[in-house]
């Protein structure tokens, strides 16, 4: 969290023409020895730090070194505010963002608020692989910000791409990917997006009305839980504790690929049981192991695959 005191110092000599460095250590909390090291290191960055000592002297910063918040563009104040826009379970970390926040100007305050609204980092496991979707993050930030519909090609779980009009709520960050929550169009409900599997993304310049009784954390939180790493134990009646059980018969590359999910029951056949987050992730993960699995139940997961099965044959005229 170093680089967010350093900012704040920056943020802070911006707003006070002077200060001394316990005046400093006692905003963030910690030692005056802490704060010299942290003005060294921002003076090594190209900085003027100017430090002035006896009566009335304390540490500032040369003007044209000045971060000068307020002469930023819209892109710019994004860029910076997203940095401490991040809401997690860590105290600390927030009482720092807070504190930075109070250096802005009360316009760059109303995006930090906005931000602070619609972006989420979950901390618990999840089983992907990490992407770069930092470009995309920022126009969707973007547009939440101006209240702006979001034209997407996204790739589903079935390998299709197709464009799709949506309204975007919120951002999750999770381990290493990112999630878009939005309103789709298409499926007129509220959906769960992973930025990786966006193709194009367009900020449209029709508007939508933000929904007043949206929570993010309500939202991802009845859509996942944490995933602790994979154990068996008995199967009881109906999986009453499980959240979606899936039963498969699976080849031993299979069995692979799923070792991010949790087993309930695994028999001599290679038929097992493993419990999915909903139905929709269980199918849109499986859908890509089709050579390697059978669905075996739930029955409405079975006819869910057969569907898929007759659009793609219908697709090329089998």
């Amino acid at each position: 969290m170093k680089h967010y005191r350093l900012l704040g110092i920056l943020l802070l000599l911006e707003n006070h023409p002077v200060l001394t460095a316990k005046e400093i250590a006692a905003h963030f909390e910690v030692s005056i020895r802490t704060v010299y090291r942290d003005l060294e290191v921002l003076s090594e960055a190209g900085y003027g730090i100017v430090t002035e000592s006896g009566k009335g002297g304390g540490i500032s910063l040369q003007y044209n070194k000045r971060v000068r918040v307020s002469a930023m563009d819209e892109h710019e104040l994004i860029k910076l505010v997203r940095q401490f826009a991040l809401k997690s379970d860590d105290a600390s970390y927030e009482n720092i963002g807070l504190k930075i926040r109070s250096q802005l100007p009360p316009e760059a305050q109303l995006v930090y608020d906005r931000l602070i609204a619609v972006t989420l980092v979950d901390n618990t496991y999840w089983s992907g692989k990490a992407s770069t979707v930092e470009a995309y993050v920022l126009s969707i930030q973007e547009a939440i910000l101006k209240n702006r519909k979001l034209i997407i090609d996204y790739t589903s779980g079935s390998g299709f791409t197709n464009d799709r009009i949506i309204w975007p709520l919120g951002i999750v960050k999770k381990a290493q990917q990112q999630y878009l929550v939005a309103y789709c169009e298409k499926r007129m409900e509220n959906r769960t997006f992973n930025v990786d599997k966006i193709s194009r993304l367009t900020i449209s310049d029709e508007t939508y009305e933000p929904l007043p009784s949206f929570d993010l954390k309500a939202f991802w939180m009845n859509q996942s839980r944490e995933y602790k790493a994979p154990m068996t134990r008995p199967v009881t009646e109906g999986h009453s504790d499980a959240h979606y059980p899936v039963t498969l018969r699976i080849n031993d590359a299979g069995l692979d690929r799923l070792k991010g999910f949790r087993m309930i029951q695994m028999e001599d056949d290679h038929q097992i049981t493993l419990d999915f987050i909903s139905e929709n992730i269980a199918f849109n993960h499986l859908i890509l192991m089709s050579e390697m699995i059978r669905v075996m139940r739930p029955e409405a997961l079975i006819q869910k695959f057969r569907q898929r099965a007759s659009q793609i044959l219908e697709q090329y005229g089998l």
